[in-house]
């Protein structure tokens, strides 16, 4: 079996948080509406969220807000993200592992400092 090469930037952990999604142009009766969306994996460059369908909302190429807190850490982690890769399309993991890939864009320093610890105290041994 051919090897293949690591590709990605930084470390990664598996976690599972609760990532939610704010969709600037939908409101409904004056509230911001949200998506809700778990994640498979986090790194300081970005985060893997799962679908329950092979049907993913967004396309490669959008941008979209994120908010999120880690887990054990209150603080509400606020930046933007560009959706660089999607399953749709390719995937059909029996598992059901179907989601899309966001690189995050303009991160404040003490959010990245955040993941970047998370990270570290969680990398699978």
């Amino acid at each position: 079996m051919a090897e293949t090469k690591e590709t990605r930037l930084s470390p990664r952990t598996r976690i599972q948080a609760q990532i939610v999604f704010k969709i600037p142009k939908v409101v409904q009766k004056g509230k911001d509406s949200f998506l809700t969306f778990y994640s498979e994996n986090i790194s300081e460059g970005g985060v893997f969220l799962k679908t329950v369908t092979p049907k993913v909302p967004f396309s490669a190429g959008t941008i979209v807000d994120l908010h999120f807190s880690l887990p054990g850490n209150p603080a509400l982690i606020r930046t933007k993200g560009k959706v660089i890769w999607t399953t749709e399309g390719w995937s059909n993991d029996l598992e059901g592992v179907n989601g899309f890939g966001i690189q995050f864009t303009d991160i404040k320093p003490e959010f990245l400092a955040l993941i970047r610890r998370f990270v570290s105290e969680n990398l699978e041994k």
